[in-house]
């Protein structure tokens, strides 16, 4: 294998980590997204922003500012 090989392959795998991570960006983006919508519904089925927090297991003011920033 001469340097250009070398240099070719190591490129290719860069460009798969970039990727991968690309996609696992995406993938937490999709689910901050879902996790606010899963509030939201919660949230306007009454539930109160406490049990909310309590039932999924969420902090107490992650839970308040995402009604806040989703509602206002």
């Amino acid at each position: 294998m001469n340097i250009d090989e070398i240099r070719k392959l190591h490129y290719k795998q860069e460009g798969r980590e970039e990727g991968r991570e690309e996609g696992r960006e995406e993938e937490r983006e999709k689910a901050k997204e879902g996790i606010k919508q899963l509030i939201l519904k919660q949230y306007s089925k009454g539930l109160s922003i406490e049990y909310i927090a309590e039932i999924n297991d969420f902090d107490v003011e992650y839970v308040r500012d995402a009604v806040k920033n989703l509602i206002h």
